[in-house]
């Protein structure tokens, strides 16, 4: 309906302007592509899509949970299939896929998973 819309349309504003203000923080590569790390965002569908969008010099985003879920999302640019079966044997489309991290340890700190994902990722 026309009010969900709406609202579903601020969220996503709101959310990719807040992404965008801290986006260099969160940013992880690999092989030479940008992508976007969050933590415990949920459901990225939507905000990942919108990220991707207005920032054309990001290639995916990867959404990691307090357990090591791993949800991964693309533009076209590079296969999150293939980069979450290498990460974590996981799997999924092009654009969207999942993977559990086995070894992720919980914590609360940011810098600690974003450590640990692009370690993870400068080995594949």
């Amino acid at each position: 309906d026309e009010d969900g819309n709406a609202v579903t349309e601020t969220i996503t504003k709101a959310a990719d302007k807040t992404l965008a203000d801290v986006k260099e923080n969160l940013t992880v590569t690999y092989n030479g592509h940008k992508g976007l790390l969050t933590h415990c965002l949920g459901s990225i569908s939507i905000p990942a899509n919108a990220f991707l969008k207005a920032n054309p010099d990001y290639d995916f985003f990867i959404d990691i949970g307090r357990k090591g879920n791993a949800s991964f999302r693309a533009d076209g640019k590079v296969d999150v299939s293939l980069m979450a079966q290498k990460l974590a044997n996981g799997g999924g489309h092009v654009n969207a896929s999942g993977a559990k991290f086995d070894d992720f340890k919980e914590t609360i700190h940011y810098e600690e998973i974003k450590n640990y994902v692009q370690r993870k990722l400068d080995k594949i």
